[in-house]
């Protein structure tokens, strides 16, 4: 079973800061948001052009599976069985940005084509009206490799056409072969059009030290997107949206980005409690929903409530995650997440301690966890620096 970062305690009594921890956000937004001259990405109505890339039966390209089965949907049938992802995308911005699926036709490839190619020649056939371009192989990719991929593309002005900046998505004909019934998984679209926003990977601090290829976190559409199926195989959508994310792309509110700078914080001493919203779809507006912790040279870890239900109702239980993000010298849209555990199977501990997370120098403690009749679920958190010395093995 999946152990979800859990607040199943209350908040012992301690001696919090009597001022006020947590400052303004818009310092912190600024820097890790992409920069003005991107554009919109992630805002507003977003079209993208579905497009058909027809395989060779005698394909001798290594990205497709070594067989002759092929895609028979048409891209009608594609941006019918796409409609879902308008809606998870949807209500993930609360309204603020939603993907527009439409009809492009077919292109076709030689044996020498590859992902790319069909890309290539799919930009070459539209108009100015998309601006991203998903391009679905009528072949399926190898098991073993990747199963698509997503850009952001190049920056130009806003609107930008995706023939002008390149912006794509190239999936596989696996998901969408007739064993699905018409009822196709969609975890994987929406995973590579978490790239064409300028999302980055998480993982957990396993995957990240065998290199970052192992996507391994359940908690996120751009780490493990099939959690959610290998719990209850009827699942067709990825977990929900990171905080991170959803800051980077403008889902949040000022009110809502609550940030605290570590240098500033006297060792040893707990904030004041202060409370924090589920970043999910029912979460109401107004109530700090993602907590920033400047670490100092371009690292940030980030705190966030996680509610075990819609897209996430495959975890155990709601709770609370860390990730810490390193922008130094990495472009915006390549900034990978390592979600920080404290113990083995669980991201806080759950046994009235507090949890210190291994080879950082903070700690974060959380209250009981509860959902209120409004329908939103909400913590209290309190955060304590530690000196990097002073910070307890396991």
């Amino acid at each position: 079973m999946i152990a979800v970062l859990a607040g199943a305690f209350m908040v012992v009594a301690g001696c919090g800061s009597p001022e006020k921890p947590f400052g303004g956000s818009a310092e912190i937004v600024t820097s890790l948001r992409p920069s003005g001259d991107w554009g919109s990405l992630g805002r507003g109505s977003d079209v993208w052009a579905v497009v058909r890339c027809r395989i060779p039966l005698d394909t001798n390209v290594d990205e497709f599976a070594p067989d002759t089965t092929r895609l028979t949907a048409t891209s009608s049938d594609l941006v019918g069985w796409l409609e879902p992802v308008s809606d998870y995308f949807d209500r993930w911005s609360q309204g603020d940005y939603r993907p527009e699926f439409v009809i492009a036709g077919d292109v076709e490839v030689d044996t020498a084509g590859d992902s790319t190619t069909c890309v290539e020649r799919a930009l070459a056939t539209l108009t100015d009206d998309p601006t991203g371009v998903l391009v679905v192989a009528t072949a399926p990719l190898r098991p073993d490799g990747p199963g698509g991929w997503g850009r952001v593309g190049e920056r130009c002005a806003q609107p930008c056409a995706a023939r002008e900046s390149g912006r794509a998505v190239f999936v596989g004909a696996a998901d969408f072969l007739p064993g699905w019934e018409g009822s196709p998984a969609l975890d994987l679209v929406e995973h590579e059009l978490g790239h064409a926003l300028g999302w980055s990977h998480s993982s957990t601090v396993e995957g990240a030290a065998a290199g970052g290829h192992l996507y391994d976190s359940p908690y996120d559409v751009m780490s493990a997107s099939d959690a959610p199926r290998r719990i209850d195989p009827e699942r067709r959508h990825a977990p929900g949206v990171l905080a991170l994310d959803a800051l980077m792309s403008g889902w949040f509110e000022d009110d809502e980005v609550l940030v605290l700078d570590w240098a500033a914080r006297p060792a040893g001493e707990w904030t004041d409690a202060v409370p924090i919203a589920s970043t999910d779809s029912m979460a109401q507006r107004g109530r700090p929903r993602i907590l920033v912790i400047a670490l100092g040279s371009g690292r940030f870890a980030t705190v966030e409530l996680v509610a075990d239900r819609a897209d996430n109702d495959h975890l155990v239980r709601s709770g609370v995650v860390v990730h810490v993000v390193d922008t130094a010298d990495r472009p915006w849209n390549e900034r990978p997440s390592v979600l920080m555990r404290s113990t083995i199977g669980e991201l806080i501990a759950t046994q009235s301690t507090t949890a210190v997370f291994t080879n950082e120098a903070f700690s974060v403690k959380v209250g009981l966890v509860v959902e209120n009749p409004d329908g939103s679920v909400v913590a209290d958190l309190r955060v304590r620096r530690d000196e990097p010395s002073a910070v307890p093995r396991d």
